[in-house]
């Protein structure tokens, strides 16, 4: 069975080690059939430290996220939907994440992790991803599409995508569509 799991994060800065995670969006997949979305929102550890203009970007309210639930509870919640979806007992049974620029993102999931004390991340997630900025970057390198620069904004205004962007799972909707886009056009 083929798992994959398209993420977003939304953060308090760029920084996995001195940031936090506070919203994090989710498709998933198997077999090419969409199962399960779902937006999971944060609250934040005491060490994390937030960049203002981090959360003006995103559009919260500094104020808001100490409504957020804790980042334990979160990251349970999270973490129950992994256990339904692959067993770490396995080791051939994970998800493969899939995102925009996906390095980024899987920093900050596994950092959460840790700040979590759970230290089984790479039993959950195969080592290797999907990143459909890479593919963006190499379909202009072979002048397949022609755009200013590989923001995913960009590529979605350059495939006709509506995209609100900043928010994990409008991220993340945006990333699976143009990711359609992108096998239609590679065909």
């Amino acid at each position: 069975m083929n798992k994959v799991l398209w993420i977003d994060v939304e953060t308090t800065g760029l920084d996995k080690d001195k940031h936090g995670l506070i919203q994090l969006a989710y498709i998933y997949e198997e077999d090419g059939e969409i199962k399960e979305t779902d937006s999971i929102v944060a609250g934040l550890f005491e060490d994390d430290i937030v960049d203002l203009r981090a959360l003006e970007i995103n559009g919260v309210n500094p104020i808001i996220l100490n409504q957020y639930p804790s980042p334990h509870k979160s990251f349970n919640k999270f973490l129950s939907f992994l256990n339904k979806k692959v067993s770490v007992e396995d080791y051939k049974d994970k998800v493969t994440i899939v995102g925009y620029n996906t390095q980024f993102d899987i920093g900050f999931l596994r950092k959460w992790f840790e700040k979590n004390n759970n230290n089984v991340f790479d039993k959950y997630f195969n080592r290797k991803y999907i990143d459909i900025m890479q593919m963006a970057i190499y379909l202009n390198y072979i002048k397949k599409i022609n755009t200013i620069n590989n923001k995913l904004i960009t590529l979605c205004d350059y495939f006709n995508i509506e995209l609100n962007p900043h928010d994990a799972m409008n991220d993340i909707k945006a990333t699976y569509e143009l990711s359609e886009k992108i096998k239609e056009l590679v065909k």
